[in-house]
């Protein structure tokens, strides 16, 4: 299996401490998910537009991305509101 590893000019030793994938071009692989869903999200396109028959990854991917947006939004309101409290005492 092709592998990345870690010190190239290693022996076998090392053997354990190889990346089976690249890290940047798995990254690369989800940027258009990212994009379009920030793009439908600020009003730019319906994701429809960019995943006219989306596969059950993408529809998990999306639904991840949602509710992890979703929480950094609401853990935002919530130290908004803690400063807005604390401000007051």
């Amino acid at each position: 299996m092709p592998a990345y590893r870690v010190a190239p000019d290693s022996d076998e030793a090392y053997s354990e401490l190889k990346i089976r994938s690249c890290p940047v071009a798995l990254a690369n692989l989800a940027t258009p998910i990212v994009n379009a869903f920030f793009s439908h999200l600020n009003g730019l396109f319906d994701i429809k537009a960019t995943f006219s028959n989306p596969t059950i990854a993408i529809v998990e991917a999306v639904d991840l991305l949602y509710y992890h947006h979703n929480l950094l939004k609401n853990r935002l309101h919530e130290r908004q509101m803690s400063e807005i409290n604390n401000g007051r005492k």
